[in-house]
């Protein structure tokens, strides 16, 4: 109870106690209305005055001014002090301020409660102290994101007032200071390259309508380039090359030629650590373009980025048509390009190339192109031969079949000629022999007559039975040719025995085992011709000639015969005084004449060729207006008119290989197969 009431007595005495102590008010400094007393080229002096201190602690004082109705510490430029202020204070602003624009400043206190302002009054500044710089420092390398530190003087404490650009790009302004600021380098903008390391970074420094132009030249953080394993890739598929360091301004893909130009591919993304491109690329690039990458101005070789795939064509196809139709070829992966896919044939010396294509079609158009009747065709893009074929059969009655050489392009007024010998061509033109294989498809000069001959077969040409060709030439007389033999087993010409004849051109000559004939001709003078009707043998083995008893009816008329072999006779197709057409007619040894066998049903004109073909039993007659066949056992006659386009092919050359014909057109030598004639 004792220990109760004494509680009791000690609360009413801390109570009591309480009630007697005394409470201070707690109360805010308070100052007058600023006042701007100087105001000049170098800037204005604010001043105020204190009129209550107040409670709280006062830790700085100053005058912040803006454009502003109503300026703010972060909202404006300020001067300030540490400290309690004097009665009056007074602090002059030397920047941040310009010449002709009105002006609101307000003193401040800062407390360690918060910030006090007077209310505000308006001026027109005359302007301030510009900014003065006094460097800047970087850390080189340089990148995108870096920091400059801007030392200065006279600087603006509001971040309004300043205005960077880097090469053009505004640049954030951060830290402000009265000694100094940072800039940070944009994340990107235009590279003006110096040279391999060095680029050229103008900075624009605009601080309270002062400017100034800085221009830098530094070093520039090079791309790092992650290896990576070769990407094979497709047509047009995304490429991907890894790194670090990579933004740029501008990101180009180029594959560049030994000469310094090169093709630029297309770009799909960029960022700091990835460069995607697609390969769109043609043969031709990919064989002669090596990969680069350009960033920021400066080309970077790229070595075993990625390998082409090659394409692959749909298994079974099979195609017939003309040459100078389109054929459609079905794959995948084509390159879509015009003229781009590569194409291989199983045919040597026969090449296919592509005109518009797909990504899984490409069309082929052959015209013009040396051809075989039939062949296999495979993709072949970026070196890569596809595993299937087409397999593509020509209907065409001629393809182009090998390119003959230059020479016989060349104008002649007396032209030579071409037989057949087992399946081989021999042209003659000029002095040379040239021997023609259509199974290797190869040209080539395999003899020259002496210089003293104009034109080896200017006169004729004449393939016998006994396998040697015979040749009337143009020497160095103009009023006669010499007689030679070409032998193609072993290249040789040898000289024979002069032609009696007047005539350089026969009308007729053909050679049975023992004798060769050659009847009636002519030759060409400066005043016209000259005609013989003369029938002259000439003996294998005397080499010597005889004149038969017996004359040719030239006619007076330019047209040359020619003579064939079948089933063991000697026959010609000859124009004949008492038919109005052409008549066959068939050499009899023993008497030495020739003997009608019929006429041939059809006014034709015979052959401009200077052999006539045997395929078969048809023997093939050709002429400028079209091509005659004629069946030597059932007397049946065909006509093809307009000739399937050979009505300008030089038929003088011309020989026959198993079952077609062969002959020159004035640039290719030609394959001409009688089975695609149509009716």
């Amino acid at each position: 109870m004792r220990r109760q009431l004494l509680a009791f007595f000690l609360l009413i005495g801390l109570i009591s106690s309480c009630e007697k102590e005394e409470v201070i008010p707690r109360t805010n400094p308070r100052f007058s209305v600023t006042m701007v007393q100087d105001i000049s080229e170098g800037g204005a002096e604010f001043r105020a005055q204190m009129t209550d201190y107040g409670s709280d602690e006062i830790l700085e004082y100053g005058f912040v001014f803006s454009e502003g109705e109503n300026p703010k510490i972060g909202y404006g430029d300020f001067v300030s002090e540490q400290g309690r202020p004097s009665e009056f204070f007074t602090l002059k602003a030397k920047t941040g301020l310009i010449k002709g624009k009105t002006y609101f400043v307000a003193a401040y206190l800062k407390t360690n409660t918060g910030i006090i302002y007077s209310e505000p009054s308006s001026f027109l500044a005359q302007g301030s102290e510009g900014f003065v710089l006094n460097r800047i420092e970087l850390k080189q390398p340089v990148y995108f994101g870096d920091t400059i530190l801007v030392f200065g003087e006279n600087l603006s404490s509001n971040s309004a007032y300043y205005d960077v650009t880097v090469n053009g790009i505004p640049a954030l302004v951060s830290n402000l200071s009265n000694t100094g600021f940072k800039i940070k380098i944009p994340s990107w903008f235009e590279t003006e390259r110096v040279d391999d390391e060095h680029v050229v970074l103008t900075i624009n420094l605009k601080v309270v309508g002062k400017t100034l132009e800085l221009r830098e030249i530094v070093k520039f953080k090079e791309p790092e380039f992650i290896p990576q394993p070769v990407q094979e890739v497709f047509y047009k598929e995304k490429v991907v090359v890894k790194g670090n360091y990579l933004l740029s301004d501008e990101v180009k893909v180029i594959m560049k030629n030994d000469s310094g130009g090169g093709w630029e591919l297309p770009l799909v993304s960029f960022d700091e650590n990835e460069v995607g491109f697609l390969a769109e690329i043609n043969n031709y690039i990919y064989k002669n373009g090596s990969l680069f990458l350009r960033i920021r101005g400066k080309d970077y070789p790229m070595k075993d980025v990625f390998r082409m795939k090659g394409s692959e064509l749909e298994p079974g196809q099979q195609i017939r048509g003309s040459s100078r139709e389109y054929f459609f070829v079905k794959g995948t992966n084509f390159i879509e390009q015009y003229q781009a896919n590569e194409f291989l044939t199983n045919v040597s010396g026969v090449s296919s190339y592509s005109e518009y294509s797909s990504e899984n079609e490409v069309v082929m158009y052959f015209n013009g192109e040396i051809l075989t009747r039939e062949m296999k065709i495979f993709a072949n893009n970026f070196g890569q031969k596809s595993q299937n074929f087409a397999e593509i059969h020509f209907t065409d009655s001629y393809l182009n079949y090998l390119k003959m050489p230059s020479e016989f392009r060349d104008y002649r007024f007396i032209k030579g000629s071409g037989v057949t010998v087992d399946g081989i061509g021999y042209f003659f033109l000029d002095r040379n022999v040239y021997r023609i294989d259509p199974k290797t498809r190869g040209v080539s000069i395999v003899a020259k007559s002496p210089e003293s001959v104009f034109h080896l077969a200017g006169g004729f040409s004449y393939s016998a039975s006994n396998g040697k060709i015979y040749l009337g030439a143009v020497s160095s007389s103009e009023s006669q040719g010499s007689f030679w033999e070409f032998d193609p087993k072993t290249n040789s010409l040898k000289r024979l025995a002069d032609i009696p004849s007047k005539a350089l051109k026969p009308k007729l000559v053909y050679a049975t085992q023992k004798h060769l004939y050659y009847e009636g001709g002519y030759t060409q003078t400066t005043v016209g011709y000259t005609w013989d009707p003369g029938v002259f043998k000439y003996s294998f083995a005397s080499n010597s000639w005889e004149k038969l008893n017996r004359e040719f009816n030239n006619d007076e008329y330019l047209i040359l015969f020619r003579t064939f072999r079948y089933d063991g006779g000697i026959y010609t197709l000859m124009d004949d005084v008492e038919s109005i057409y052409p008549v066959i007619k068939k050499f009899n040894e023993s008497t030495e004449e020739w003997e009608f066998v019929r006429d041939l049903g059809y006014y034709e004109r015979v052959t401009t060729a200077n052999e006539l073909f045997v395929i078969g039993d048809w023997v093939y007659n050709f002429n400028q207006q079209s091509v005659a066949a004629y069946n030597l056992k059932t007397f049946e006659n065909k006509i093809w008119n307009a000739g399937y386009g050979v009505s300008g092919f030089e038929m003088n050359y011309s020989f026959q290989a198993d079952g077609k014909i062969y002959a020159y057109d004035g640039n290719f030598l030609v394959e001409i197969d009688p089975a695609y004639f149509s009716d």
